[in-house]
């Protein structure tokens, strides 16, 4: 089986780290959306399984994920869906909503930060891509 150029463990890193950048970002709008829904429970992402999950897919195929499945390829991308969870821990009002804004909004920022810096390298992958193939003539 061969693999594309732009087809690497590292891309496919990049690609899933977008990934659950993406759905991080959901998941908090959603809550700060319900911040005034009665009952309302925040959604949260278990982040430490799913890189837990994610190292083992792209470093060791030998290796098993938390549900005790086998990783089939080391090019196994991850559904982050699968570690969605739903916060029951906490209640933050006499409604039994359990969101707080200013946390969300913590949580946000910090996303939005890890999601930049994502982007920014594959800019730079992407630039350095192109100096090669132009032998640096811009």
């Amino acid at each position: 089986m061969s693999m594309s150029f732009l087809d690497t463990p590292l891309n496919k890193a990049i690609e899933a780290g977008l990934d659950v950048g993406a759905l991080n970002h959901r998941l908090i709008s959603d809550n700060i959306a319900n911040v005034d829904t009665p009952g309302y429970k925040g959604l949260r992402l278990n982040f430490e399984a799913f890189y837990e999950d994610a190292k083992k897919a792209f470093g060791d195929e030998s290796k098993a994920f938390n549900d005790g499945s086998k990783v089939s390829s080391p090019m196994s991308m991850l559904d982050p869906n699968g570690y969605i969870f739903r916060d029951d821990t906490t209640t933050m009002r006499l409604d039994g909503n359990n969101v707080d804004p200013e946390r969300e909004m913590v949580e946000l920022a910090e996303n939005s930060l890890n999601y930049a810096a994502l982007v920014e390298l594959v800019n730079r992958r992407g630039a350095y891509m192109m100096m090669v193939i132009t032998g640096g003539r811009g």
